[in-house]
């Protein structure tokens, strides 16, 4: 039986044993109403995952919108397209400072966010009470149970969050020591909640909080329990969910994307790629600097995809390298999958990813791959498997050299493009993430979802 038929099979068994629909409403499938909170819509990561999740999730059970505090960025009418409409209060300003006005756009905000069942917010480091963390304080002042994505180098969670979710191994592993450090929880707390088997309390004991592991493979039932243990010890509940790639969009068997590659593959110039946001974090600054090395290649074309603050000082740097025929700047796009399918090869050095989306989806567009180990990349980029990696960051002398060895190779280039495709196919399977946040959702929203029907259902008089 598939995840949505056992979801349904598991609203339709409660409802069995507590009354007919006729006689007890409270057992229809309300939607939950998810609020995606974040500071704008860039061509980033969190955009990735927020557009992944809302695409491959059941509409007839949920509701949502993007909840942004500083612009609405340049994907915010792609989101639109999917019906996924973006709502902004101004509140920051593009440095991060507050604006004239806040305090009224904050209480603007809250309400909006208060006719939401669950927050789901991106935690990308800061001190608790910044900027970066404004979204987990204004969804919680509205009331909202709040799940909390993390990123690579964030060792702190927001205690009033419900769920904290990791994506890698590598996120697992540093998560796991900071909270066991940072939580505690005593044999009385156990005993109180029911957890009574020696083996099973001395996992948590170890721990200090409630994992979920793996793809977190719960029934609404199951996260509800173990969502209850958490809230009962006062710690966020840890769940591990995989990311998952939509591999039909990103698949050469599409003819557009199957011509893109051909005229790519015809051209006299291997076409080194990248595509991110120009910020200092994702490092552009090594990938311009990679093509200057290399400037006696008349056989590379670099070409660097994306926008951003950095966008005015890597201009500069083309001209002042002399990379006006070696580099192209090629803007923001709203397509990533026909970019991707335009390059040969995927350079992309970064000083930081949580999980790196756009590694994923250059691999599943069978591109040979070198980025830097750091964050969750070595996660998924397996050197010498499906692609290369870089020991250390900002090295623009290593990310050169082994460009020219992927350049020199085609049969090294397939081979690495092969590992990729089959990586991503085997390990970020897109029915488990759907079936692991439906589960999810549900379980955080519900709670509240009765709370505000109970209260337009009876009215104060």
């Amino acid at each position: 039986m598939g995840s949505t038929n056992m979801l349904l099979f598991f609203i339709l068994l409660v409802c069995s044993m507590e009354g007919s629909p006729a006689q007890d409403d409270s057992c229809t499938l309300d939607k939950v109403k998810i609020a995606f909170v974040h500071h704008a819509l860039d061509m980033g990561g969190v955009e990735r995952q927020i557009e992944t999740t809302w695409l491959s999730i059941d509409h007839q059970q949920f509701d949502g919108a993007v909840v942004l505090y500083q612009r609405l960025g340049g994907w915010a009418t792609k989101f639109e397209s999917f019906g996924l409409r973006a709502v902004l209060f101004p509140i920051f300003d593009h440095h991060g400072a507050l604006l004239p006005g806040h305090q009224e756009a904050r209480k603007d905000m809250v309400r909006f966010l208060s006719e939401h069942h669950v927050a789901h917010v991106w935690y990308g480091g800061g001190a608790l009470g910044s900027f970066s963390t404004f979204g987990i304080e204004v969804a919680s002042a509205a009331g909202l149970p709040v799940i909390q994505n993390l990123a690579w180098n964030v060792f702190t969670v927001d205690l009033s969050v419900s769920v904290v979710v990791v994506e890698c191994d590598e996120t697992e592993e540093l998560h796991r020591e900071n909270l066991r450090e940072r939580f505690s929880v005593d044999e009385d707390i156990l005993n109180r909640l029911g957890v009574t088997q020696a083996s099973e309390q001395q996992v948590i004991l170890d721990s200090g909080f409630q994992f979920v592991s793996e793809n977190a493979n719960l029934s609404i039932e199951g996260f509800q329990t173990q969502l209850e243990r958490s809230q009962h010890s006062r710690v966020p509940l840890v769940v591990r969910i995989n990311p998952g790639v939509n591999l039909s969009r990103f698949d050469l068997a599409i003819p557009q994307l199957a011509r893109v590659r051909a005229e790519a593959r015809s051209s006299d110039r291997i076409i080194v790629g990248r595509l991110s946001r120009l910020v200092p974090e994702k490092d552009p600054e090594t990938f311009v600097k990679a093509a200057a090395l290399l400037k006696h290649r008349d056989d590379l074309l670099f070409r660097l995809w994306g926008d951003g603050p950095e966008r005015r000082k890597l201009e500069e740097m083309r001209l002042n390298l002399g990379l006006q025929d070696r580099l192209e700047l090629m803007g923001s796009t709203e397509q990533p999958e026909l970019a991707l399918a335009a390059m040969d090869i995927f350079a992309y050095p970064t000083t930081g990813e949580s999980v790196g989306w756009v590694v994923l989806e250059a691999m599943a567009m069978e591109l040979p791959v070198i980025s830097t180990a750091v964050g969750a990349v070595p996660s998924f980029v397996r050197h010498g498997e499906n692609g290369f990696l870089m020991e250390k960051v900002q090295d623009e002398e290593i990310l050169a050299s082994l460009i020219e060895v992927l350049a020199d190779s085609q049969e090294l280039r397939d081979e690495l493009a092969r590992g990729a495709r089959e990586f991503v196919e085997r390990e970020c399977n897109l029915e488990a993430f759907a079936a692991s946040y439906t589960s999810l959702y549900r379980a955080v929203g519900e709670k509240r979802r009765k709370k505000l029907k109970g209260v337009s259902d009876n009215p104060v008089s």
